[in-house]
């Protein structure tokens, strides 16, 4: 599951240094000349994780700039919280890309934004904040929270209706604790998504409360460890979301080395 989840689309991450906030026309070419004195300089990168870990190995795109591949590492095991462990295919967001979408008459700011201020990138078109749009969902709203100072992707920022549902449904995925990592290049070390949506009818609550309920009870008898403490917080997660609609999920990042070896390629299959 988790190399499946790997295989979605790599948003790689921005880089400090912006002396000002930057203007609507000229947001992008400093997104471009920051990944390209930063990020675009390394060969690879290896990141450890929620128990597990991958590599992300430098290419070369069509236009011969520096992109990364997303590459199982091949001694990484399960990781201990696998809904956390599928954030890392939002890791990390990519200024690169979110550049070549930009329209520079759908950006304002400065706008206050996770107690930084930020210049934002609004369209409705999902694909230009890296999403990708689930088929029956309509009045798709992205934005794209860029730090006004150093033009670190701070929020990326989903809203869509589905017929089915008599709410919209909105994810965000929160990048801080940034961190640097090699010479010019910054990371967050913490990724936050929170999804919100309906709240289940009173009856399928009544359900699937009962279902945690016993859940929660097997859970307490377990012996200490990490699956016991693994188990209660995913129940945790699922009460908030039965009772507010709301899910959130922490990823922290343990570890970021930098022009690491490549790791060797997998044997076929017999």
């Amino acid at each position: 599951m988790l190399r499946l989840a790997l295989a979605a689309l790599l948003l790689p991450f921005a880089l400090a240094g912006c002396e000002s906030t930057p203007e609507p026309d000229d947001l992008a070419s400093r997104l471009d000349a920051r990944y390209a004195e930063g990020l675009g300089t390394l060969e690879s990168f290896h990141v450890y994780a929620a128990g597990t870990s991958l590599y992300y190995i430098g290419a070369e795109d069509s236009t011969g700039a520096r992109t990364f591949e997303l590459t199982p590492d091949p001694d990484a095991v399960a990781p201990y919280d696998p809904i956390a462990a599928s954030l890392l295919r939002f890791y990390p967001p990519n200024p690169r890309y979110l550049a070549s979408r930009i329209d520079p008459a759908r950006v304002r700011g400065p706008v206050e934004r996770n107690g930084a201020q930020t210049v934002v990138f609004e369209s409705e078109t999902p694909q230009d904040a890296g999403f990708v749009p689930v088929p029956g969902t309509t009045n798709h709203l992205v934005r794209v929270y860029f730090d006004a100072e150093t033009l670190d992707v701070r929020e990326l920022f989903h809203r869509f209706s589905v017929d089915s549902l008599d709410r919209p449904v909105a994810q965000r995925l929160i990048y801080d604790d940034f961190r640097g990592v090699a010479d010019g290049v910054r990371l967050p070390f913490r990724v936050t998504q929170i999804q919100e949506g309906p709240i289940p009818s009173s009856e399928a609550a009544t359900v699937q409360g009962a279902q945690l309920a016993i859940r929660e009870q097997t859970a307490r008898l377990l012996p200490p460890s990490v699956r016991r403490q693994q188990e209660l917080i995913d129940i945790e997660r699922a009460k908030r979301l039965l009772t507010e609609g709301v899910r959130e999920v922490e990823l922290r990042v343990d570890s970021v080395l930098t022009n690491v070896p490549a790791p060797p390629p997998a044997l076929p299959a017999e």
